[in-house]
């Protein structure tokens, strides 16, 4: 299937491709993750990224981006999800980024606090990160929130702890997710709270992944902030979290989706010359019908993850949302596509390293990488049961 986008966009993916191959990110990767220090990525390829603009792609230019929308986000992750960039392109602009600006809607910028506003546009340059603080366990549960903030005159105090925080260990600015008041834990009653990362009373423990994607938990102790911490409306948050929750969802789709091509490419190009029994490995029939079936699920995954970041787009609140959120196609489209790219990574991984043989679980191929990448992003933002089981109640089941 061609990745159906406007020029502007294929223009985009191509920069982003020749920039990626030129600078070789998976040998960076390789070479600077099992330092002690690794911050989970190369400072000097992040600024690189920032001049291109890529953390303003989709932001709204009333709001200081550039406006290519999450398609054209989406296709930048894919290109980085294909080369295993290690930057925080995923957890500021892919996750934390869209959740901020669903929460915000379609408001002008000058309605915003002062500090907010700072923060937005250098966010937008690339000039400071942010990671989104939702999961409070092991499992994506955004209808469970049990970390508190407590309204206190002019301020908020935060308590308790965040999981498995994506960029949690380096990026400059949380974005938390908190039960206001003392409502149910579910998201009818949450806040979304800007959280300086060197606030007291904030604690992050950097995390050893599988795959080194710098992750942290977080642990909130009465950590106060400014009643001008908090994004929109109290108690008010609900539906913009969701929204932005599932374009991240397709922006994460979108990441594995590139990963999920590079293994098939690899592995294809690895059975047209691999040699045994004097006979290229490609010839025989039964690997071509193993390759046949997963280059299907590809082109039904490359068809779902557009689509859905095209809803993304089609359904922001600048182009006039449905009015109930649950009657629209972007939750459906996010959980279809995060929950067929979960079971094709896994599937597409553990098919490469079989064809590969032994060495395919070794990190001296670039196969180990992406099969350890798949093994914890499968988890990120929801696994397949959980996205099939929210399908089913979309669809009324």
């Amino acid at each position: 299937m061609i990745w159906n986008v406007n020029d502007d966009q294929r223009l985009l993916q191509q920069s982003a491709e020749d920039f990626l191959r030129s600078c070789e990110p998976v040998q960076i990767f390789r070479a600077q993750s099992q330092q002690p220090d690794w911050q989970g990525y190369d400072p000097d390829t992040w600024r690189s990224i920032c001049e291109l603009g890529w953390p303003a792609t989709a932001v709204p230019e009333k709001q200081g981006g550039y406006e290519f929308g999450y398609v054209g986000l989406g296709t930048l992750m894919r290109e980085a999800g294909r080369y295993l960039l290690p930057s925080p392109l995923l957890g500021s602009s892919g996750l934390a980024l869209p959740v901020w600006l669903q929460v915000i809607g379609d408001s002008d910028p000058r309605e915003f606090p002062e500090a907010q506003r700072c923060l937005l546009n250098q966010v937008t340059a690339g000039e400071k990160t942010l990671a989104l603080a939702i999961d409070e366990s092991h499992r994506h549960q955004p209808d469970n929130i049990a970390l508190t903030a407590i309204k206190d005159g002019d301020s908020y105090f935060l308590q308790g702890n965040k999981r498995f925080v994506v960029d949690g260990a380096c990026a400059d600015t949380l974005l938390v997710v908190a039960r206001t008041g003392e409502h149910s834990r579910d998201c009818s009653h949450v806040g979304l709270f800007v959280v300086e990362a060197d606030n007291p009373g904030l604690t992050r423990e950097s995390l050893n992944m599988l795959d080194h994607r710098n992750m942290a938990h977080l642990e909130f102790d009465n950590v106060r902030v400014e009643q001008t911490a908090l994004l929109g409306t109290v108690d008010e948050a609900s539906e913009g979290l969701q929204r932005g929750l599932d374009v991240a969802r397709c922006l994460l789709a979108a990441e594995m989706l590139g990963g999920v091509e590079a293994c098939f490419e690899a592995t294809l190009e690895y059975l047209k010359v691999r040699d045994q029994f004097d006979a290229i490995i490609g010839s025989f029939q039964a690997l071509q019908h193993r390759m046949a079936r997963l280059y299907i699920d590809l082109e039904q995954c490359r068809a779902v993850v557009l689509a859905a970041l095209k809803a993304a787009d089609t359904e922001s609140p600048a182009n006039g949302s449905p009015s109930s959120y649950e009657d629209s196609a972007l939750p459906k489209l996010a959980s279809l596509a995060k929950a067929k790219l979960n079971d094709l990574s896994i599937a597409m991984t553990n098919e490469a390293v079989q064809l590969h043989g032994g060495i395919g679980v070794t990190e001296e191929l670039d196969i180990g990488l992406y099969l350890k990448r798949s093994r914890l992003t499968v988890q990120l933002l929801g696994d397949s049961r959980f996205h099939r089981d929210r399908f089913a109640l979309l669809e009324g089941y």
